[in-house]
């Protein structure tokens, strides 16, 4: 087996591990977090007295963990965002380096990021 393959394996168990960690952190239970979620959200593009949304609280991968625990496979992506997966590493640093440069640029405005990726 090659090095990138298990630098690959180590990197996913770090993810489980991270997602694992996101949910024993929240203190809110799947009812608190819907709640409060209801009271002081609006969601886009639903009705708003019937939307019932699921409290996630960590993801990894393919995958999202709600507050109780359970595993759902996010069949989401490409609709609104990458399909690289959720905690990917490579993303998280590459957010982090541009954090410690500038974090937001308004439409009207260009960067040397948005020069180089065209």
């Amino acid at each position: 087996p090659s090095t990138d393959m298990f630098s690959t394996l180590a990197s996913r168990r770090s993810l489980q591990n991270t997602a694992v960690s996101q949910r024993r952190q929240c203190s809110y239970n799947s009812q608190q977090i819907v709640e409060s979620s209801l009271k002081h959200n609006i969601f886009s593009w639903s009705a708003q007295k019937k939307i019932a949304p699921i409290p996630m609280v960590g993801a990894e991968g393919i995958y999202m963990f709600d507050a109780d625990g359970n595993k759902w496979t996010d069949f989401n992506a490409g609709l609104m965002c990458s399909n690289i997966g959720h905690q990917h590493p490579k993303v998280i640093e590459a957010i982090k380096k541009q954090a410690d440069t500038l974090m937001f640029a308004a439409p009207s405005m260009t960067t040397p990021v948005r020069a180089e990726i065209g």
